[in-house]
């Protein structure tokens, strides 16, 4: 037997496990799989670093000694080898980040009207001054008071983070003179729209250190998703802005939404971008779900993709993208980590600050309705928080007992409590681009 090391941390059906087609095991306290795929057994040991093909009648006898039924002594002495460099689980319940991570939802309004808004965008609120100097204010006391590293601060909340470009500015001067006073570093992410002329995206670009912009492929796509709120299209603008932001950054980073219109069109935007770009792309994409105006769009092809139709044309994208130099990425294949939970948002907890002045963990949690544990009070002026309701959140992304023998445990590790709560079920996807990753390294 000629296990392959992984080199990491951590019919379309025909790669799908079903309760009768897998097994786990223990050796010493390390969780090993075996899982069907086509007509042999694929063994999985993530923290032991194996992942092999076998037989049926072989990989009963690997059973049969995990069983303590028979000695099989070649496969003993791999296990043994390899539980002296083996893997620990990231326990999310347990490490304490390092960093105070903000999120800030600056406004619920926004310049496209996007058919499938997870956040209902479009409302005229906007975050007060006073506001974001108190939450910067609160972050240097927490890096201060818990000796932290440094503020990671994000805006990717609600709305359109540039559309009132006076109030982004007041915050990154705020948390700027915050991180100086605390003698600390700053950080800072935004997902955008990329909507804007090219000296808002020569600002964005130089003064944020990650960006993401939103695009959903080529100009068709683009178009008939996220159209200018005026009306018209937006693509044009948006491959303006990622010119800018690439040519000043030497990278670029894109995020789609994949729609039953998109999912089978996806090499052609890798296509677009590999012709481009010199390179250094990487491109995030994530099946549309039911949230928002997702829940009721339909129009025109724009509604959710079938799971497997998407994994499918995902795997093909990963695949192609690879060989075109670009980097094509989804949560639903985590393969660079091995986690007790999904989110580590739900666990720091992350302080995601919405627009009205709601404390939450989820930056897809625009009002703080869903995972809200705390808010910001006008008459004390300071942050209240509900540690009960931190508390709950921990335990709504607690592994499901359903995880617990699945061949994903350690990388999909729940999945997504947002997505489980709509009862949008991922298992399958899931389940498929891990065992095809597994097999493309064997």
């Amino acid at each position: 037997m000629q296990p392959t090391q992984l080199k990491t941390t951590g019919a379309l059906r025909s790669l799908v496990q079903n309760d009768k087609e897998r097994e786990m095991y223990k050796f010493k306290e390390e969780l090993v799989f075996f899982d069907s795929v086509d007509e042999k057994q694929l063994f999985y040991a993530p923290t032991l670093g194996i992942c092999m093909l076998c037989t049926h009648e072989l990989s009963e006898k690997m059973q049969k000694h995990l069983r303590g039924e028979i000695d099989f002594p070649e496969f003993g002495e791999m296990l043994e080898a390899a539980w002296n460099s083996r893997v620990e689980v990231y326990d999310l319940g347990t490490v304490k980040s390092k960093f105070f991570h903000i999120a800030l939802g600056l406004t619920e309004n926004c310049t496209l009207a996007c058919k499938y808004c997870h956040a209902d965008a479009g409302k005229p609120t906007m975050m007060s001054k006073e506001l974001i100097t108190e939450a910067a204010n609160y972050a240097k006391s927490k890096v201060i008071e818990e000796g932290l590293k440094g503020i990671n601060l994000s805006f990717a909340v609600g709305g359109e983070p540039t559309f009132h470009l006076e109030l982004l500015k007041k915050a990154i001067e705020a948390f700027k003179n915050a991180a100086a006073d605390a003698k600390t570093t700053l950080k800072t992410s935004m997902t955008t729209n990329g909507y804007y002329g090219a000296e808002l995206a020569e600002y964005i670009a130089d003064t944020i250190d990650n960006v993401l912009i939103s695009i959903d492929g080529t100009k068709d796509i683009q178009d008939t998703h996220r159209p200018a709120r005026g009306g018209g299209g937006s693509y044009e603008k948006v491959l303006r802005s990622m010119d800018i932001v690439y040519d000043r950054k030497g990278e670029l980073n894109v995020r789609s939404t994949i729609s039953a219109l998109s999912v089978g069109k996806m090499n052609d935007f890798i296509d677009f971008l590999a012709q481009r770009y010199n390179g250094n792309v990487t491109w995030v994409v994530e099946p549309l779900v039911p949230l928002g105006r997702g829940a009721s769009c339909g129009e025109d092809g724009i509604e959710p993709p079938d799971n497997m139709e998407f994994a499918d044309n995902y795997w093909k994208a990963y695949l192609y993208g690879k060989s075109k130099g670009i980097s094509v990425k989804t949560s639903a294949l985590n393969v660079g980590r091995l986690v007790t939970g999904f989110c580590g948002a739900m666990y720091i907890p992350s302080f995601t600050l919405t627009t009205a002045g709601k404390i939450t963990t989820c930056e897809r949690d625009s009002t703080g309705s869903n995972y809200g544990y705390g808010y910001f009070d006008e008459i004390s002026k300071k942050f209240i928080i509900d540690e009960a309701k931190v508390q709950r959140n921990k335990d709504l992304v607690q592994m499901p007992d359903k995880c617990l023998s699945c061949i994903c445990r350690y990388h999909c590790a729940g999945d997504c409590p947002d997505v489980r709560t709509i009862h949008y079920n991922r298992c399958e996807t899931n389940r498929y681009l891990l065992k095809k990753y597994l097999m493309s390294i064997i």
